[in-house]
């Protein structure tokens, strides 16, 4: 639930009327509310949007996390460790868990069913 957090702050530290954030991902501005308080689960596609129309990379970032398609943390690259049995490890860890979110990803690029461009690193700082 990390999206909805990072958006409501969002929302209130750059004034974001819930009225013109609904009119951008489709919904009635109730329902942005109900969203924000955690009241009902915002569905991807507004997700989404969302992220599109607030254009703020610690959002796009949330939501990234949250599909499990963030940037793999493969220890070799982030310089943490030279022993290569480490490295093979990481490596091996991250493409399990690569693996294992690719059924949802399927899923998810499926059942769109509008022009959305699902890419989540455009802008990131």
């Amino acid at each position: 639930m990390r999206f909805i957090e990072e958006l409501r702050t969002a929302v209130e530290v750059e004034n974001i009327r819930q009225e013109d954030l609904a009119n951008a991902i489709g919904c009635s501005q109730v329902m942005v509310s109900k969203y924000l308080k955690k009241e009902y689960q915002m569905p991807l596609e507004s997700k989404v949007k969302a992220s599109k129309y607030m254009n703020i990379s610690r959002i796009k970032r949330a939501l990234s996390n949250e599909l499990n398609l963030g940037v793999m943390n493969i220890e070799i690259l982030n310089n943490v460790d030279t022993n290569v049995f480490v490295i093979a490890d990481s490596i091996e860890k991250e493409c399990t868990e690569a693996a294992a979110v690719i059924p949802d990803l399927k899923k998810i690029l499926r059942n769109k069913k509008s022009s959305l461009d699902l890419d989540m690193t455009d802008n990131v700082e």
